[in-house]
């Protein structure tokens, strides 16, 4: 039995670590509203989802423009103010 270097334990840390930060925007949004949904279902007495969307539409947070700016791969939120088009 041989002990393993200690170079190829931290090459295995660091390839691990990699994959975790590889994670699109998109992957994270995805993983958050699945999360939501989840909670949402779990606690029918606290609609999570419905008072976010409620909040999201009265208001208008600029986190939500640059989110859906960077789903769609498009300008929208980054150039606030200027028409996209």
């Amino acid at each position: 039995m041989g002990v393993a270097p200690v170079d190829s334990i931290n090459d295995r840390h660091q390839h691990h670590t990699h994959l975790v930060f590889a994670m699109t925007n998109k992957t994270q949004l995805l993983i958050a509203l699945a999360v939501l949904c989840v909670v949402d279902a779990v606690v029918p007495l606290f609609p999570v989802l419905g008072l976010v969307l409620i909040y999201v539409v009265l208001a208008r947070p600029p986190w939500f423009l640059e989110t859906v700016g960077q789903v769609y791969d498009t300008e929208i939120g980054k150039k606030r103010g200027e028409s996209v088009g």
